[in-house]
């Protein structure tokens, strides 16, 4: 006889969002939003997944802009683990390279651009940066205590 699992405990389960974004703006949009599903879909509240969405379209848009351009025709890949209401997103880039601020702060107001890293850590408990000859990866965990 097998053992069957309580539906009720699937979110328990680690389970994994996987996607390529092409090294283009325009192709964040939809992978961003296919994860941000995942994670409603898991029990993430809407404000939740909400800021999710814009950490990881943060992250993949520095990873385009930022990408070296010979490596411009590899896609960056986007990893989301969910188990036991924690996130970890993966973001694989092929930049030069950062150096992590440990507290990064906001530009002026009138600055279109330097929020990204502000952001992520903001809605985050933790990142790190590994960086690697050929690609970096950003990862960012949160736990969402009283998610599903």
């Amino acid at each position: 006889m097998t053992a069957r699992a309580d539906p009720a405990d699937l979110h328990r389960w680690p389970t994994v969002f996987r996607s390529e974004i092409a090294c283009d703006l325009r192709a964040v949009y939809d992978v961003i939003r296919s994860a941000k599903g995942f994670l409603v879909a898991r029990g993430l509240t809407d404000g939740d997944a909400a800021q999710w969405e814009l950490v990881m379209a943060e992250a993949a848009n520095n990873g385009i802009q930022y990408c070296r351009p010979e490596a411009r025709h590899q896609p960056l890949l986007l990893e989301v683990t969910w188990v036991d209401g924690r996130v970890v997103a993966r973001l694989t880039d092929h930049t030069a390279g950062l150096n992590l601020p440990e507290n990064p702060t906001l530009p002026p107001p009138t600055s279109e651009h330097g929020r990204g890293l502000f952001l992520i850590r903001h809605f985050t408990d933790a990142v790190t940066y590994h960086r690697h000859p050929d690609h970096n990866v950003l990862e960012m965990q949160r736990s969402h205590a009283g998610s599903r």
